[in-house]
């Protein structure tokens, strides 16, 4: 029984070295794609350091939204973020006999 379960943890290693082998195998024969033309290096590197006003807002009203929503979701689907007290738990163990 002993055996058998060494050779079973073996074969799975096995297994996954092979996998790996053929992914970066499949990964170094891939074909590597030639740079930008010069058009579009030169607009990449005259972009502006910083985004535009628009963008930056557009970020921050992301952010608000998804803050929004955490909140939502922590009082309406009551979702818990830290563990139930001891009463809480006893309760539930009273509960489940």
């Amino acid at each position: 029984m002993r055996l058998m379960r060494v050779f079973l943890r073996l074969g799975g290693l096995s297994l996954a070295a092979g996998v790996v082998i053929i992914l970066t195998w499949i990964y170094g024969g891939m074909r590597q794609y030639p740079l930008p033309d010069l058009q579009e290096r030169e607009a990449r590197q005259n972009r502006p350091p910083w985004p535009d006003a628009g963008e930056s807002l557009t970020i921050l009203g992301d952010g608000v939204e998804l803050i929004l929503y955490a909140v939502i979701g922590r009082t309406i689907l009551r979702l818990r973020l830290s563990p139930s007290s001891r009463s809480e738990r006893e309760l539930i163990r009273l509960n489940m006999r």
